[in-house]
């Protein structure tokens, strides 16, 4: 187990190589090869390399291919179980979307981008205090760790809006914001619209 798991890792160095040169599909093909290779003998192989193929799809707007990887993600994969509520949220089943977070946030509790992300989309249905709710609750496991949570929870409470651009490229990997930097070159584009930003 310990060479197959030593070799495992090895593949996984390989392939995170070919994601840094921008080769997405020799990437996604290196992860459902490990599958093959080692999900039968390693514990919870399978669903690890699911959801990180199910991210790169989400992430290059793939979403179609992304679902099915990432409905099958280990539970501790928080980006990847995430990224299926969103989703989720996308497709308006409020009730599966908050089965997936709430499952998430019971492993990987002190992730408060999770929370945020979570609330975030409740808010967006219009459903503040539900928003709200979820915060505290993150607040209370998170303390004062995450002050972005803190803020945003703050903001809601004072019928203001969620500020998620804290959190950087994490947050826009979630395709929930449009990014500052895709937004200025649409400007760019189309001039008519620069008047918008």
């Amino acid at each position: 187990m310990r060479r197959r798991g030593k070799a495992l890792e090895a593949r996984l160095q390989d392939i995170q190589k070919e994601l840094a040169r921008g080769r997405f599909d020799v990437a996604i093909k290196g992860l459902q090869n490990a599958k093959v290779d080692f999900g039968r003998w390693l514990l919870f192989t399978t669903s690890n390399l699911d959801g990180q193929i199910g991210t790169i799809h989400f992430v290059r707007q793939e979403f179609d291919k992304a679902r099915p990887f990432l409905k099958n993600a280990f539970v501790r994969h928080w980006v990847a179980r995430a990224m299926y509520g969103v989703l989720l949220f996308k497709k308006k089943d409020l009730a599966e979307m908050d089965k997936v977070f709430e499952a998430a946030t019971k492993v990987s509790g002190k992730q408060g981008l999770l929370w945020n992300v979570w609330a975030y989309c409740h808010w967006r249905s219009d459903n503040n205090a539900r928003a709200i709710e979820i915060l505290a609750r993150g607040k209370k496991i998170l303390q004062d760790n995450d002050p972005r949570l803190g803020a945003n929870l703050l903001n809601l409470q004072n019928s203001r809006k969620m500020k998620m651009r804290g959190y950087g490229e994490q947050w826009y990997q979630f395709h929930l914001e449009t990014h500052p930097q895709i937004m200025q070159q649409r400007a760019r584009a189309n001039p008519r619209i620069a008047w918008l930003l």
